[in-house]
């Protein structure tokens, strides 16, 4: 039978490829992942768009490489204060070629997979894992700048190029990536010249993953809208780093755990191969689940230096380290700690992870999750590492757990008073200060804790909670005898607030027989209602203050005319 299916006449083109060993990288050190000049082995250079864009203009930016043929037009649009056509690929691929007859190169960001051994060959068509990807947006571009290049210009209602657009646009917070298999047939079936297109190794993502390796961050790099980001493994090994680890589970309840971890369990059997999601996102979601388990996480205690950040990956440390560690928070022994030797950093940082997941002692449900984590955490491994570090860790799954220890009982909740002393952060501490959703997060925090402290002078619920506050103007007193009521059930104040001082907060707590996260839910309830009430009361006090405006210039009028009467009068 006849194949009736088109085939495409650029079909047997191919695109220029060029890999990580043959450039050598030079970046900036304020932002080394975002901006760099890659010298290439052939001769010249790429550097990213937004190497030519001030700060404020990046963040409505498209991420797009430029060689040293673009250099020099972009320096002198940037001279002539024309930067806007460098913001966005095809803006400067059409006016390169309208201006100066000249066709751009274009270069294609692959993100490449993970390396067992530097020996091992990088297979571009790879299955799954193993594929080199792109960014599916980035591709959508190169689409309508390749096919008016080829002078085959995209007719605005093509409704196979939008309904490509719209598959894989980011609205929901994630970027969709594509194998180079996809990318192969989808330019073939958009009739694409694929000479055109240089393949090109990210240099961005080489530079992150040997900050990776260098340090206990995870693996960041910039999407084509110019946004940190982060695949789904590297979202959940930060949330386990940021949930799991330093916490001493033993004292807490398996439903609370299951609640922690929920999260967590199901982008790991929900995810999408090669999504990314923005890395905002993922940090604002653990402060949010952090929020809603205040007790867990609040600690006035400093923690331990669990992953040695000051330290080389290769460089060794006492294995007595993790062994006191293990006896403090109750993890697991691993066999390589049994021995009186030296182990290196990035084992000592891979076994304390799997130390404090393994704490949780959730069964045998977490044997899924735990390989999930296990091939996160390998990008903290030197490569040639990786192969044992993996097995290890997958084998010792199956070693016996320490015995636990005989827990403390807890005292029975009574008329006593605890005092906490918390001490406030300054502003600037959250992990990513440039996250919108952070912001206003922290924003209603620093809000709810300031009014509350202003409108507020005591609260007298079952147990008493005083605030060493300062003394406000209050008004409307039925608003704040409503406010009151609203709030007679809390017993516990949150820690977790962001404020602009750095004074030091004192809570007198009397403990009562109340479920704690009940509490926590009505805690959260009255913030809102108390927010809700103090922009009603902000309302009202505008309102008055307008009046009391129209009442002056109403008394002035009035004066004015009487003034005009007496003078009328005397004239007379």
């Amino acid at each position: 039978m006849i194949s009736t299916q088109k085939i495409s006449k650029y079909k047997d083109t191919q695109w220029k490829r060029i890999r990580a060993e043959d450039m050598v990288i030079e970046t900036d050190k304020k932002d080394p992942v975002a901006i760099y000049k890659s010298k290439l082995a052939g001769g010249g250079f790429v550097v990213p768009n937004i190497s030519f864009l001030p700060e404020k203009k990046r963040d409505s930016s498209k991420y797009f490489l430029m060689d040293h043929d673009d250099y020099e037009h972009a320096s002198k649009l940037y001279a002539y204060g024309k930067k806007d056509i460098l913001k966005v690929l095809m803006y400067f691929g059409e006016y390169l070629l309208k201006v100066f007859g000249k066709r751009k190169m274009i270069y294609l960001r692959a993100i490449c997979s993970l390396r067992m051994s530097t020996t091992e060959d990088v297979d571009d068509f790879g299955t799954e894992s193993k594929a080199t990807r792109v960014f599916a947006e980035e591709v959508f571009d190169v689409i309508q700048l390749a096919r008016l290049l080829q002078n085959n210009k995209c007719a605005k209602d093509d409704t196979k190029l939008i309904r490509l657009g719209n598959k894989w646009n980011s609205e929901n917070g994630y970027y969709q990536t594509i194998t180079l298999a996809e990318l192969n047939k989808v330019l073939d079936e958009f009739e694409v010249d694929k000479s055109l297109i240089t393949v090109i190794d990210d240099p961005g993502q080489i530079t992150a993953s040997k900050m990776t390796l260098q340090s206990d961050r995870i693996l960041k790099i910039l999407s084509y809208d110019n946004c940190l980001s982060v695949d789904i493994p590297q979202c959940i090994l930060y949330a386990v780093k940021s949930l799991i680890v330093g916490i001493k589970w033993e004292k807490v309840s398996e439903k609370r755990k299951l609640n922690i971890i929920s999260r967590i369990w199901d982008c790991s059997w929900q995810c999408q191969e090669g999504l990314y999601s923005i890395y905002d996102h993922i940090v604002h979601q653990i402060k949010v689940k952090k929020f809603e388990h205040l007790s867990i996480y609040k600690s006035t205690i400093k923690r331990p230096d669990f992953f040695m950040i000051s330290k080389s990956p290769e460089e060794n440390v006492d294995s007595d380290v993790y062994i006191k560690m293990a006896e403090e928070y109750g993890l697991k022994m691993f066999q390589v700690f049994r021995e009186d030797d030296q182990v290196p950093v990035f084992v000592m940082r891979t076994l304390v992870v799997m130390g404090f997941l393994d704490s949780l002692e959730l069964g045998s449900q977490m044997d899924e999750f735990r390989n999930f984590v296990i091939g996160a955490m390998l990008t903290m491994v030197p490569v040639d590492s990786r192969p044992l570090i993996k097995e290890y860790l997958i084998n010792s799954a199956k070693e016996p757990l320490p015995e636990k220890k005989v827990a403390v009982p807890e005292p029975k909740k009574s008329e006593q008073t605890t005092e906490i002393v918390l001490e406030i952060p300054p502003p600037g501490y959250p992990d990513c200060p440039n996250c919108a959703a952070n912001r206003e997060l922290e924003v209603q925090m620093i809000k709810a804790e300031q009014e509350a402290r202003e409108q507020l002078e005591l609260v007298e619920p079952q147990g008493r909670m005083v605030f060493g506050t300062k003394e406000g103007i209050i008004s409307h007193d039925d608003q704040i005898k409503e406010l009151k009521e609203e709030l007679l059930e809390l017993e516990e104040f949150g820690e977790e607030y962001f404020t602009d001082s750095k004074e030091i907060v004192k809570i007198n707590i009397e403990t009562a027989d109340e479920d704690l996260e009940d509490l926590q839910e009505e805690i959260r309830e009255a913030e809102m209602e108390l927010e809700t009430l103090l922009e009603a009361n902000k309302s009202l006090l505008k309102q008055i203050e307008q009046l009391e405006k129209e009442l002056e210039i109403g008394n002035l009028d009035f004066k004015m005319s009487k003034i005009t009467i007496e003078t009328s009068e005397i004239t007379s």
